[in-house]
């Protein structure tokens, strides 16, 4: 059964009644008058986030294969296995993106030393 749970005045003096169903009813000469409903804002739904689950060293090996990269994929799995698969302080989010990441930077060469030539074959001399 319909009840009035709240009934306010308007500016001009009309009264409104919000019932427990939600309906609004406005007080006339005639009587009660429902009102039309007002139209809610709709919910956003929002996407569930897929939850990161580490890869295995067979999955590493397949996705380094099929985009040609030479990273060393025991190192990259036993690094972050041994970390809780964390970047810094953060969990990682997309190893296959960490992988091409480690992959720039083996492939990098490695830079000159800033010495004199002299001083270079000395340190190396020393070896």
């Amino acid at each position: 059964m319909r009840k009035p749970i709240q009934i306010t005045t308007t500016g001009k003096g009309a009264l409104i009644a919000l019932c427990n169903d939600g309906s609004l009813f406005r007080m006339t000469s005639q009587g009660w008058n429902q009102l039309e409903p007002i139209p809610q804002p709709e919910k956003k739904t929002t996407i569930p986030q897929k939850r990161f689950i580490p890869p295995t060293l067979n999955e590493i090996k397949s996705v380094a294969v099929e985009n040609g990269y030479s990273v060393d994929c025991e190192a990259f799995y036993c690094h972050y296995e041994g970390n809780g698969w964390m970047v810094g302080k953060n969990k990682m989010k997309n190893w296959k993106m960490t992988l091409a990441s480690w992959n720039k930077r083996e492939s990098k060469p490695t830079q000159r030393s800033n010495l004199p030539a002299g001083l270079a074959k000395l340190k190396e001399m020393a070896r």
